[in-house]
This record gives structure tokens, C-alpha cells and sequence, in this order.
């Protein structure tokens, strides 16, 4: 017996990511820089 699955998702979002060089246990810890990048959007395809 074959079964296929497939999922299509559309669901656009965004990622926002910071970096700091270090972080400092029990401290207030900024992030130097940010980005915010595309994401969200799946394609899966799976033949079982």
C-alpha cells in the first residue's frame, strides 16, 4: 500500500535576529546588531 502526503504552506512571517558578542549571566545584555529576514513558507512533500 503507497500513501502520498503533500503540504503547500503559505504563511509568511519574519524572523527577527540580534547578536550580541557575549552574554553575561544574571547582567542586562543588548544585542549589537539586527536583521530581519523572510521566512515562514514551507514545501514538504513525502511519497511513503
Amino acid at each position: 500500500m503507497s500513501r502520498r502526503v503533500a503540504t503547500i504552506t503559505l504563511n509568511p512571517a519574519y524572523d527577527l535576529v540580534g547578536f550580541t558578542p557575549e552574554i553575561e549571566r544574571g547582567e542586562v545584555n543588548l544585542v549589537r546588531t539586527t536583521g530581519l529576514h523572510a521566512a515562514g513558507k514551507a514545501l514538504m512533500w513525502r511519497k511513503c
